[in-house]
């Protein structure tokens, strides 16, 4: 089973944090859109769960902006003003920024740091949330076995996936849903049984080299032998020629405060 228990020593590594993500053409476009739908009028712009600050770093610098991270990693990276902090204290103030981004962070959440989080996003933004999140990602396909424990875990501790739009406007009832958008790659999974077949007969795992094991914090991989590996591998072959439904891998929301005021 995968493990939904949180895995910080993951987002501590510098290899995860010390590269230039807008090097890739898939995250410019989506840097590009991130700017293109902050309205005009905006001033000051917090990003919860900014990593390296790749998406604050490709804005305009016309605005005043945070980054905040619970990675005291990631924040090193960031030019400007960070803060080390978990998404469900946000040590400022209720209505604090025009705009409070998130981007690729609501599916790592717990479930009890994910609600949390949640009403803290909704509490600090004055005017507008940005939020995107990976679209109908498959939880079971990037997993990593551990040699040591044999826990078998979602490579970047994904434990919840977003399959319609509707499901990030109910998160925020205070606000309405002014547009969305799709980006990135287009992702097609493997078939539910041909991923079976090839992680736990064919022992072919994602081998991701900085997962982390949650349970024993081991980055140490299993690797099956032959002839299982052969099996995965008539089974990666055979799984291509299956049709799959494509999907974007981002969902990008901007949701505008309808509500009055504070208090």
């Amino acid at each position: 089973m995968i493990n939904p228990s949180d895995n910080p020593a993951l987002y501590e590594q510098d290899a995860v944090w010390n590269n230039d993500y807008l090097e890739d053409p898939f995250y410019r476009t989506k840097a590009r859109l991130i700017q293109g739908m902050i309205p005009y009028g905006v001033r000051t712009i917090i990003d919860v769960g900014c990593g390296n600050g790749a998406n604050l770093h490709a804005l305009d610098s016309g605005y005043w902006v945070v980054g905040a991270d619970r990675s005291r990693t990631a924040i090193r990276y960031l030019k400007g003003r960070p803060v080390q902090t978990s998404a469900d204290y946000l040590p400022f103030k209720d209505w604090s920024f025009d705009v409070v981004m998130s981007h690729q962070l609501l599916e790592h959440l717990p479930e009890d740091v994910f609600e949390r989080a949640v009403q803290e996003l909704t509490r600090i933004a004055s005017r507008y949330l940005l939020v995107s999140v990976p679209y109908r990602d498959r939880l079971k396909q990037p997993r990593d076995c551990c040699r040591e424990c044999e826990c078998i875990y979602n490579v970047w501790r994904h434990v919840r996936n977003f399959n319609e739009v509707a499901e990030i406007r109910r998160l925020f009832p205070a606000f309405q849903l002014r547009i969305h958008a799709f980006c990135g790659h287009e992702n097609e999974y493997m078939t539910r049984v041909g991923l079976w077949i090839r992680q736990y007969l064919g022992g072919r795992w994602e081998g991701n080299p900085n997962s982390v094991c949650p349970r024993c914090g081991s980055k140490e991989k299993y690797q099956a032998g032959f002839p299982r590996r052969a099996i995965a591998g008539i089974v990666d072959r055979l799984d291509r020629l299956m049709p799959k439904e494509k999907a974007f891998w981002w969902l990008m929301c901007l949701f505008e405060r309808t509500d009055s005021g504070p208090g």
